[in-house]
C-alpha cells in the first residue's frame, strides 16, 4: 500500500481545483497519470510540469450526443514550499450531449477530485 500524499485542498470550483500534495514533483505527477490511467483515461499532452488527458472520443460525442461519453481534463503541477500544487482543470461542458451530457461532466468531475483527495 503506498503512502498517502494529499494535504489539502487549496481552490476549489465547478471547472477547476488546486490540490496540494507531499512529495517531489515527479512522485506526484506518476500518482496523477496512474489515476486517470485507473479511470480510462489517455494521455495527450505531457510535460514536466503539465499533463492534458482525454477519454473518449470527441466526433462521436458530436455525433451521437449523450450516448458517447467525453471527457478531457488539463493538469499543471507546480512545486513551491509547502508542497506541489495540482490544478486539475476540466475542459469539457459536456454541452454537446445535451442536459445529460453535461451532467455526465459534471459527476465526472467529481469522481476525479474525490480520487485525488483520497491519494
Amino acid at each position: 500500500m503506498t503512502t498517502p500524499i494529499f494535504v489539502r485542498t487549496q481552490y476549489e470550483a465547478k471547472d477547476a481545483l488546486v490540490n496540494v500534495y507531499n512529495g517531489s514533483l515527479e512522485e506526484v505527477k506518476t500518482r496523477i497519470e496512474d489515476l486517470f490511467h485507473m479511470f480510462g483515461y489517455k494521455l495527450n499532452t505531457a510535460t514536466p510540469d503539465f499533463l492534458q488527458v482525454e477519454k473518449g472520443s470527441r466526433v462521436l460525442r458530436l455525433l451521437l450526443g449523450a450516448f458517447v461519453k467525453y471527457f478531457k481534463f488539463d493538469v499543471n503541477f507546480v512545486e513551491k514550499e509547502d508542497g506541489v500544487h495540482v490544478t486539475i482543470s476540466r475542459k469539457t461542458t459536456g454541452m454537446s450531449g445535451g442536459v445529460i451530457g453535461m451532467n455526465q461532466v459534471k459527476n465526472e468531475f467529481v469522481r476525479i477530485k474525490d480520487a485525488a483527495s483520497n491519494l
